[in-house]
């Protein structure tokens, strides 16, 4: 095989970056969007439980003998918001270079020096996550009805996290604090000379007569010293602090005698309070499962905490006598945000070659994303009996979703230390939301916690975890067009699918390379090398001249993470492939991780993904199956163009679900009718980093689809984004609309909550459902209107023109809800929503919608594909889905390929053209439902007409028309793509036709 070499490219901040100004991302947790990696000589027959599992207790938070009475079984609620005594204080540490008349030079530090060093050449100390201290000062201003001119000055050093945690200078401005100074980033012996005027409004204290500064060190919810994902020597060391009004200095600081004589005294934000609590009972709204046992929650009741008198759910009332989580900063007020942790006891880890571990537990999530309450996980390990702690571990995400319960299984294998002796877990509930925009108004009582387990089991090589949005994303020409005067211009690059730039940058940025975590967690063990990507391509041979290398396949090495020009991310590698002359639309890419690591003369491997079946077998070889090779691990770069005059695949399916399920039923409906088609998948859809269809391609490079058709199953968020930064970047609302706009465009949108979303997520959203769907929207799911139905019978309304075949649309267990719609303007129910006996008639909402506009048709569905399901007792040599899909496609134009249909019955409208490519002469072929006018023409690429076939009435049955190949005044046309199109009162059908010569 051969190798092949990559100088490695990284941008300013390699993978780092998220959504928004945090290094926090957000997921759905009902898939959790995490991959791991599988040792080639693993084995799990010899599994321990350290808490949980078969015959176990520890774990249920219930007493072993009744199992109804509440037990904490040592594990202890944490109020994360609690002062912590480790903030600003007086300090050697890195000071010297501030003052050189001191050695040792004392300063004050924000920071701790006890934080160990991520290794390289971070030193010890820095900063934690969530932190936010305070060092203030009050000075009496000489009148206190005039405005005072203040300056502060001071030196110092700064080094934090570059767009994300931040040293501030304020001062008290009315009711707010007015930021004067802020400091980001890594800068030594820098001179603060700030001056500002505080007006006498501004003045604090009883009397109103004191100037109120302060510095405060802050920062957001990950990725700092604590968890080693951005190493520092603390968040900042300030000395010989100056504070002058009107030019006088009126106090100086060198710190060199001790807190006490100092003028700043050390301030602490209120904490929120401690709302940690075995209940006995809690109820759910959760159809398909309940717990009666006791769980752990964090309602506030307001007696657990009871200066905040309870906080009662809006909405969701079902909590003890209604209680919710809090949703209003607890005791500290509602600019302050709870973060409550439950600790377990200290779990001693057994001896013997028990590497591979898992950490599950059963969850009732009832998080909406736009409240901003998520839960959350960590695990921690300990090498000297939990004497000290490595950092809390995770995966940077946030979790909603639901109402379910949930069992959440977390291979957590390389997040433990190499000989490890003990380990601790934590659960909890963060709010969080406000950082994207999310303002908590009303919350529900949940997360609750019950039945933790800690398995481990034998692991013979290194662990290995990747998030699916770190991985490569599908994607088009990073020219932003098609270009076929040149066609080695249309370089495909192998990106990671997340966008990494910041929110405020208003840019929609992959990152160049993709990011795997891999570490040696042997007791002893080491890389035996840097780990590989290996890769294999099916190429398209249109581009074979353009490329720098004829391969099909190789591998490369994987590179060091930095988060700096010198720190090191810990066991953080990252892959790329080149970004020219490699790939190129068309070309389908494979790829794998491996990893090797060496212990006594054993050497391990471990693979991502653990199963290599289906690597590098490509549609056209032997024992080729569509779905063996997992689309996460695969890139398609896009659009699969056939010659350099633009000819490519007419049909793009995009899966907007990702690995979360209903790609099979698609692959397997369009497989069983014959088409051919692209596919675009969308890596980790429920996190909205960017990468759906709007975040990758430009109106131009979709131009070449006639027909688009859509998934995006159950989720409720992040479905068509509108390119809201501080949400999702990409905007897929724009890419449509444009594409539509084109005219004689097919889209077939199916999803359970598209219009939900589309509404929610502001006047793009909106104006894109008025537009191009065309139907009031009414509520987010059918059940209360369709009395209490969860899986309703969806009938094809008659003569509808585009589908004859009923189908379930099922929303069982787990349970899935509908958008309740109904048509307006010229847009026509096609589908409704059957009684419980299965009659039509009783309800006027809209199982199915179909809209003309600007000549391109419209069709939607408020049910995912996966979801259609054959009726019991029917008919059908297929599923229910394959026929339906057979008649919207029919409607668009497709007679399906190799795929026997009888002659059109009377009810459908049909169209088709034979022979094509055709020279000197095709027969048009027409099928009428109904006596009624028809209009038949043919169109060039550009939209032009070039000739019209029929324009009067025609009768219904078949009919057949010719076109020689020539215009409406006689001339013969070029060779080439034209459009047959053909118009009724309610329908439009559209033929491609190929003229050779």
């Amino acid at each position: 095989m051969k190798k092949l070499t990559i100088l490695m490219l990284l941008l300013a901040l390699p993978a780092v970056a998220s959504i928004a100004d945090t290094n926090l991302d957000i997921v759905n947790g009902y898939y959790p969007g995490v991959i791991n990696g599988l040792s080639t000589s693993s084995s799990r027959a010899d599994t321990l439980y350290l808490i949980g599992g078969p015959d176990r207790f520890d774990g249920k938070f219930q007493d072993s003998y009744s199992g109804v009475v509440p037990d904490a079984q040592g594990w202890v609620g944490m109020d994360l918001t609690a002062p912590d005594d480790l903030s600003w204080h007086i300090s050697t540490y890195m000071a010297d270079n501030l003052d050189p008349n001191f050695i040792p030079n004392h300063a004050i530090y924000c920071g701790d020096e006890t934080i160990p060093s991520c290794g390289g050449t971070d030193p010890e100390g820095g900063y934690a996550n969530s932190m936010d201290f305070q060092l203030e000062w009050y000075g009496l201003t000489a009148n206190p009805y005039l405005a005072t001119n203040v300056t502060v000055q001071a030196v110092l050093n700064h080094d934090n996290e570059p767009g994300y945690d931040y040293l501030y200078l304020q001062y008290e401005k009315g009711d707010y604090w007015e930021t004067v100074a802020e400091f980001n980033g890594i800068a030594t012996d820098v001179n603060v000379d700030v001056s500002f005027t505080v007006l006498p409004s501004d003045y604090s204290g009883p009397t109103g007569d004191l100037i109120h500064l302060r510095w405060q060190g802050s920062s957001d919810g990950a990725w700092s010293d604590a968890d080693c994902m951005w190493p520092t020597s603390g968040m900042a060391q300030v000395d010989n602090i100056s504070v002058l009004y009107e030019g006088t200095q009126v106090i100086y600081d060198e710190f060199e005698t001790g807190m006490v004589n100092s003028n700043w005294s050390v301030s602490y934000p209120p904490s929120v309070g401690n709302f940690a609590k075995v209940w006995p009972l809690l109820y759910d709204v959760d159809p398909c499962s309940m717990n009666d046992t006791p769980q752990f929650g964090f309602i506030d009741d307001g007696i657990i905490v009871p200066e905040t008198g309870g906080t009662l759910g809006q909405t969701w009332t079902y909590g003890p006598q209604g209680y919710i989580v809090n949703l209003l900063g607890g005791i500290a007020g509602p600019d302050f945000h709870i973060q409550n942790e439950i600790w377990s006891p200290t779990l001693q880890w057994p001896a013997g070659s028990y590497d591979g571990c898992e950490f599950s537990f059963d969850i009732y999530r009832h998080q909406i994303l736009t409240n901003g309450l998520f839960y959350v996980w960590h695990v921690s390990s300990s090498t000297d009996g939990g004497e000290t702690w490595d950092s809390w571990q995770d995966r940077s995400f946030v979790y909603y979703g639901g109402p379910d319960y949930l069992r959440s299984d977390n291979v957590v294998t390389d997040l433990m230390l190499p000989g490890r002796d003990a380990v601790r877990l934590s659960l909890g509930i963060y709010e969080i939301g406000w950082i994207w925009g999310f303002e908590a108004t009303d919350g529900t009582p949940s997360p609750y916690f019950d039945n933790v387990a800690f398995k481990i089991y034998e692991f013979g090589g290194p662990g290995i975890s990747a998030r699916e949005i770190d991985l490569a994303q599908d994607s088009f020409p990073a020219i932003g067009d098609l270009n076929f005067s040149d066609l080695g211009a249309n370089d495909v690059h192998f990106d990671m699918a997340r966008n990494i730039a910041l929110a405020d940058d208003l840019i929609n940025l992959p990152g160049d390379s993709i990011v795997v975590d891999i570490s040696a967690v042997r007791s002893g063990s080491e890389l035996l090398d840097a780990p590989k990507l290996y890769w294999a391509m099916k190429q398209n041979p249109l581009f074979d001249p353009y490329r720098a290398d004829p391969a099909t396949s190789g591998w490369v090495y994987g590179d060091t993470t930095y988060v700096n020009e010198v720190v090191v991310v810990p066991e953080r590698w990252n892959f790329d492939l080149p970004d020219e002359d490699f790939l190129y639309p068309g070309d389908v890419l494979h790829y794998y991780i491996e990893a090797q690591d060496f212990l006594g003369g054993d050497i391990g491997t471990t693979l991502l993904p653990g199963n290599l079946d289906g690597f590098g077998v490509f549609p056209g070889d032997e024992d080729y199956s569509p779905l063996q090779w997992s689309s996460s691990f695969k890139v398609r770069a896009l659009p699969t163009i056939t010659d350099d005059q633009g000819a490519q695949t007419e049909i793009l399916l995009w899966n907007d679900f990702g690995s979360r399920g209903g790609e099979n039923e698609w692959v397997h409906a369009l497989g069983r009718l014959g088409y051919e088609y692209d596919l675009y998948y969308t890596n980790g859809p429920s996190s909205g980093v960017g990468n759906g269809l709007g975040g990758r391609a430009t109106p131009a490079q979709i131009a070449g689809y006639e027909t688009i058709l859509y998934t995006s199953g159950n989720l409720s968020s992040f479905t068509l984004s509108n390119g809201d930064y501080e949400n999702d970047a990409g905007n897929d609302v724009n890419l449509l609309d444009s594409w539509l706009q084109f005219g004689n465009r097919n889209i077939l949108l199916t999803g359970d909550k598209i219009v939900t979303d589309l509404m929610n997520s502001g006047s793009a959203g909106v104006s894109f459902v008025s537009t191009w769907l065309s139907l009031d929207y009414l509520g987010e799911s059918i059940k209360p209107f369709v009395q209490g139905q969860s899986s309703p019978l969806v009938l094809p309304i008659a003569g509808n023109g585009v589908f004859d075949n009923s189908f379930i649309a099922y929303g069982g267990c787990p349970v899935a809800e509908f958008d309740v719609v109904e048509p307006n303007g010229n847009a026509e129910r096609i589908a409704e929503f059957a009684a419980p006996n299965g009659s039509g008639g009783s309800y006027s909402y809209a199982a199915g919608i179909y809209n003309q506009n600007m000549n391109s048709n419209v069709v939607y569905f408020p049910v995912d594909f996966s979801s259609w399901y054959t009726p019991s007792g029917a008919s059908t040599g297929m599923p229910a889905r394959t026929e339906v899909l057979a008649d919207i496609m029919l409607m668009f134009g497709y007679i399906p390929p190799g795929h026997t249909t009888d002659v059109p019955q009377h009810n459908k409208f049909a169209l088709s053209c034979f022979p094509n490519p055709f020279n000197p002469s095709s027969e048009i072929r027409y099928q009428m439902p109904i006596d009624g006018n028809l209009k038949v023409a043919v169109y060039n690429i550009r939209g032009e007409m070039v000739a019209s076939l029929f324009d009067d009435q025609a009768l219904a049955g078949p009919g057949v028309l010719s076109w020689d190949g020539r215009s409406s005044s006689g001339s013969k046309v070029a060779s080439g793509a034209y459009f047959i199109e053909a118009f009724t009162d309610k329908s439009r059908l559209v033929e491609k036709i190929m003229l050779v010569k």
